[in-house]
Order: C-alpha cells, then sequence, then structure tokens
C-alpha cells in the first residue's frame, strides 16, 4: 500500500473532528448539569431568591433609604453572593452605598439566614452586616445592620436606626458610630435587577443603573 492510500481523506479527518467536537459539547453540558445538580444539593435556596426558579446563582438588587436623621436620600445597590466552603456555604456579598453628599462607599456584608431554609426564601427572616469592602481607600466607611426578608420579587428591610448612628444629620461619616435608635428606623425595599454599576455623579436619582449581561 503507498503512501497516499495510508493517507486519511479529508473528509475522514473533518468528520473525525466533528465527533470530537459534539463529544466536547456533550461533556460541557454534563459537566454544567453536575455543577447545578450539586449546588441544588448543598444550597437550593441560592435559585430561588427573589421567590422564583432562576438558574443564574446569587441576587442583584437596589433600594433607597430615606433616612432625614442621617441626612438624607441613600441609594444602597447590593450584589449577594453565596460561596461554599469545605464544610459549609457562605452567605456574603458587595454593596455600593450612594450617600446624600454624592460620595460612594464600596462594601461588604454577610448575610444571617435560617440554618435549613430550604427552596421558599419568601418570608424568611435575613440579616445584613455591611464592612468597609477591601476595595475601599478609606477604611473608616460605615458599618450597619439591615434586617428584613423577601416579600416575593422584593426584599423589604429596615435598619433600626443603626444608619443615623453611623451618620449625623449631614450626612457625614460620625467619627465614632453612636447608639443606635430605632425612632430613627429607616425603611428600604430593595427591587431586583439584572446587575448594577454607580454612574460617575452619584446622588441625583441616577445613582445606579441597569446593566444587561
Amino acid at each position: 500500500m503507498g503512501i497516499s492510500e495510508r493517507r486519511r481523506s479529508p473528509a475522514s479527518a473533518s468528520s473525525s473532528t466533528r465527533r470530537l467536537g459534539g463529544w466536547g459539547a456533550a461533556l460541557a453540558i454534563v459537566l454544567a448539569l453536575a455543577y447545578y445538580l450539586e449546588w441544588a444539593i448543598i444550597a437550593p435556596w441560592d435559585y430561588y431568591w427573589g421567590g422564583h426558579f432562576h438558574w443564574q446563582r446569587g441576587w442583584h438588587g437596589v433600594g433607597r433609604l430615606q433616612a432625614p436623621a442621617a441626612g438624607g436620600e441613600y441609594t444602597l445597590g447590593i450584589r449577594i453572593l453565596p460561596t461554599s466552603g469545605r464544610r459549609h456555604v457562605y452567605v456574603s456579598g458587595e454593596a455600593m452605598l450612594c450617600t446624600p453628599r454624592g460620595e460612594r462607599l464600596p462594601l461588604a456584608f454577610t448575610v444571617r439566614m435560617p440554618a435549613h431554609a430550604g427552596a421558599a426564601m419568601s418570608g424568611r427572616p435575613l440579616r445584613l452586616l455591611f464592612l468597609p469592602s477591601h476595595l475601599a481607600s478609606d477604611r473608616r466607611h460605615p458599618q450597619f445592620h439591615l434586617y428584613g426578608a423577601f416579600d416575593g420579587e422584593q426584599l423589604q428591610m429596615h435598619d433600626r436606626g443603626e444608619l443615623a448612628a453611623a451618620f449625623t444629620p449631614q450626612g457625614l461619616l460620625r467619627e465614632q458610630p453612636t447608639v443606635a435608635d430605632e425612632q430613627n428606623d429607616t425603611q428600604v425595599r430593595f427591587h431586583p435587577s439584572d446587575s448594577w454599576s454607580v454612574s460617575q455623579r452619584c446622588g441625583g436619582g441616577g445613582a445606579f443603573t441597569r446593566v444587561s449581561r
């Protein structure tokens, strides 16, 4: 048999390439399904933020806080990002707080929730603790809690006066937080969004804009 006879035809090579590509696509689908199945077992609630099933993990929301005792209107964007450790699932996230004075303060937060939340998240009590982000150039960023639960697609929370304890009536960050007064309790309703970003001009009603993925 000659050398030319032993060579594979271009059509045969193309067919082999297509078969390999098909196996690669099938393997990718299997791995993706395995990933979703594993996460659905250890944290089923992660697919039900906002009261309904969604394939995308985590949750994004934007809310406004009317806090006269803390200087006026604040806008807060949050991104919940659960992660898994060796034995536990950790629920945390990142946020951006827009102050009445136009400052943008990057924050991180942790989420405390029922140990066995299951898939239904609506009405389950949540507590968010906001802390300075590692992105913050000034570690004197505020620290405060929000308390509440999902009400359908929206996240309804309040701060028990902690925002006013962190900021002055002029909207300035206090050197030392005061004791929170629940008479200054501020309500906030986070509306879901695909994502969020902060415009160059913070404040003035347009601090956060929706971003399509």
